[in-house]
């Protein structure tokens, strides 16, 4: 989604991964942090996508102290007096939005937070046809895949084809005999998986209920108000 923004923005698309930044040896993190924002400001327009943003930003009152001085870069890189992120959009993606620092969740900064639901029927029958398209699949009921997986994620939907077929894959071992991979194949799968949202969405749920005071969870919290009962 990132890399398709920097595309529509015609800006330049920095992915930055925790192995890019973190280093064992004091200081080394820090400066390989200023470093990225330094790449990203010499080529702007420019979009920074930080991955698992909650392993950088973590709360300061949890993280240990060497982690400390990567987060305070972090707040000065994005929002300081001497840093211009002028024409610089910072992306960050996690699945534990409440373990980040509240500094870093303040305006100027992440400042806006974007629930990203698991994807809905519709989302679920492309994501099939997709993963499906280039297999040798017969009598596949498509629609009533979408239908059975809810919230499972386009991670999930992948495993589900790629588990489908690797027991086609067996049996052709075995029997020496190629066929398609059929309906039966995948329902079979079907049985054995769960989506892998929910224990997030369990989580999520009592962060919404105890700790959502400044609305920050509120799009998660219309999402559960509509499924909740069936999570």
């Amino acid at each position: 989604m990132t890399r398709a923004t920097a595309g529509e923005c015609q800006a330049n698309f920095i992915p930055v991964s925790i192995t890019d930044i973190l280093d064992p040896y004091i200081g080394v993190s820090e400066q390989n942090l200023k470093n990225l924002f330094d790449k990203a400001r010499s080529r702007k327009p420019s979009i920074m996508f930080f991955d698992e943003i909650d392993t950088l930003g973590y709360n300061r009152s949890k993280s240990s102290s060497n982690m400390r001085g990567v987060i305070d870069t972090f707040l000065t890189e994005m929002e300081g007096i001497d840093t211009d992120t002028d024409q610089i959009l910072v992306i960050g993606a996690t699945n534990m939005p409440w373990d980040v620092d509240s500094a870093l969740k303040r305006p100027g900064r992440f400042d806006r937070l974007v629930f990203v639901a698991p994807p809905d029927e519709e989302a679920r029958e492309q994501m099939f046809r997709l993963k499906l398209a280039d297999r040798y699949v017969q009598d596949m009921d498509i629609p009533s895949l979408a239908a059975r997986t809810e919230f499972f994620s386009g991670a999930d939907i992948e495993n589900l084809c790629e588990r489908a077929a690797e027991r086609v894959l067996e049996e052709i071992l075995e029997t020496q005999v190629e066929r398609p991979i059929r309906m039966s194949d995948v329902e079979a799968v079907l049985q054995e998986v769960r989506p892998s949202t929910l224990e997030w969405l369990r989580t999520a749920k009592n962060y919404v209920k105890y700790s959502n005071q400044s609305g920050i969870y509120n799009d998660v919290e219309e999402y559960l108000k509509k499924f909740g009962r069936r999570i």
